[in-house]
């Protein structure tokens, strides 16, 4: 999706269902139980669970998993994103 004048992605007009990719940043000390705890979420949600191993800070600090959904509706994205980021160890979510 390209963004709109502005940059605002939150603001740009999605028709539903849309394919996403949510972009999870987390500590890399902690990745395995997030990550597990991202396949809980998605599947709490109704979301097939469909994950990959993102990039890697170069210390090893930080590391992403990209999550890639199929979302229904805006209220589905709000709700799936926010529940991410509340997952321990995550730093945020894209």
């Amino acid at each position: 999706m390209i963004a709109p004048a502005g940059g605002n992605v939150m603001a740009a007009e999605l028709h539903f269902p849309v394919e996403w990719e949510f972009r999870i940043v987390v500590e890399g000390a902690q990745y395995e139980p997030v990550r597990q705890g991202v396949v809980a979420c998605l599947k709490a949600h109704g979301a097939e669970v469909n994950l990959s191993d993102g990039l890697q800070s170069g210390s090893g600090r930080y590391r992403t998993i990209r999550a890639a959904v199929t979302l229904t509706s805006r209220e589905m994205m709000e709700r799936l994103a926010a529940d991410l980021a509340a997952l321990d160890g995550v730093r945020f979510v894209l």
